[in-house]
């Protein structure tokens, strides 16, 4: 087997884990609440706690593939992630758990910056492909592990993915790493800053948006009396199918259309899927419909963004993990907020909040491709 091949299979493994990892904490909210008798309204700060740690992963990650052999990174990452996961079904004091989930995050953000980084160095220019097939195995992971934690029990469920973990670990340990790139940003250009700003924000959005929603849509269901347990655990499903086939459309759709009318496409369709759930609440259909437009809608956003501003500049391991740790303060604010206001306002106040972020993604879109012509003219 080449090279190339060993390494493509080794990331896309560790991404279709990646999404099952971070698809567990939703599903599982009611159990460790349980476990350790915190309300639901305030378990919801596991979710910060492991997106801070997401952040510092991301950052620290991004700094190691620039100077270390990437792929013993990642097997650390892996090989903590399981022994983290392990644990979970175990512990009783909220703190100890709050402080698990950080760690699992750090993990996890290591792993997210590092699959993108060491993917991108393989396959270069041509990376488009692939980033739309691993971001799609992640949805795959992401849409399985609801259904099966639904089918197990915590400890099952949570015991069974630290498992998983380990011939993923193992694979990238016997797996040499690609070449490490060099990057000289001491030109002083400041169209390429505030590109990475951009992005980075859109990014923030993005990621807040499908932890928050993937985190508490069941939650959101059950509490606005739409249905039953079992229709809540298919309903999150639904999401992250959506994603998943989301992001298998989005292969043929950027060999066809360039990617910055597709984006304007994904963000309307996110916007429109979050103000047919927020205008119709009572209506059981426009759950079950906004939940598959906002999941369609944002499935491609990451790496078409990803993919759009690589053609203008490159992104060093360190500058690729500050935009991952932006989006990992999303990943850690927006569900906190919207824990905050459904415990404390109404759980209709979830989809006001998305539908402010969305707005602004028009926004900021539209910065980017301003900045990205500058970019390109000043090249």
């Amino acid at each position: 087997m080449k090279t190339s091949t060993r390494q493509t299979i080794g990331y896309l493994a560790a991404y279709f884990m990646l999404g099952a990892v971070i698809a567990s904490l939703g599903p599982t909210l009611p159990g460790l609440a349980a476990n350790t008798g915190i309300a639901i309204a305030s378990i919801g700060i596991v979710f910060s706690a492991r997106s801070l740690g997401y952040l510092f992963g991301s950052l620290l990650g991004g700094a190691l593939y620039d100077r270390l052999r990437g792929n013993d990174v990642l097997a650390a990452a892996a090989l903590l992630s399981a022994l983290a996961l392990w644990t979970i079904p175990l512990i009783a004091v909220f703190v100890v758990l709050a402080t698990v989930l950080f760690l699992i995050g750090f993990f996890q953000g290591a792993t997210d910056v590092g699959c993108n980084m060491q993917l991108s160095r393989v396959h270069g220019s041509r990376v488009g492909p692939y980033l739309n097939a691993m971001f799609f195995l992640a949805g795959v992971g992401s849409f399985l592990t609801p259904l099966l934690i639904g089918a197990l029990t915590l400890e099952q469920g949570y015991r069974l993915l630290a498992i998983a973990l380990l011939p993923v670990a193992v694979w990238q340990l016997f797996t040499p790493s690609p070449a490490i790139e060099k990057h000289d940003h001491g030109n002083g250009d400041s169209a390429p800053l505030g590109i990475l700003l951009l992005f980075a924000f859109l990014a923030f959005i993005y990621i807040g948006t499908e932890v928050s929603y993937g985190g508490w849509i069941f939650t959101y269901f059950q509490a606005s009396d739409l249905g039953d347990e079992a229709a809540g655990y298919r309903l999150n499903s639904l999401f992250y199918l959506a994603i998943t086939f989301g992001r298998l459309l989005a292969i043929p759709l950027a060999a066809r259309f360039a990617a910055r009318r597709i984006l304007w496409i994904y963000i309307s369709g996110a916007v429109f899927g979050v103000m047919l759930m927020l205008l119709l609440p009572a209506q059981t259909w426009s759950i079950w419909a906004g939940t598959a437009i906002l999941g369609l809608s944002i499935a491609a956003i990451f790496p078409t963004t990803f993919s759009y501003v690589g053609k203008i500049t490159k992104f060093s391991g360190r500058q690729t993990g500050t935009v991952w740790a932006i989006g990992s303060a999303g990943a850690m604010l927006v569900p906190w907020v919207i824990g905050k206001v459904m415990g404390g306002i109404a759980p209709l106040g979830m989809m006001g909040i998305l539908l402010v972020l969305w707005l602004a993604a028009f926004g900021l879109f539209w910065g980017l491709t301003r900045a990205s012509r500058a970019c390109t003219k000043a090249g």
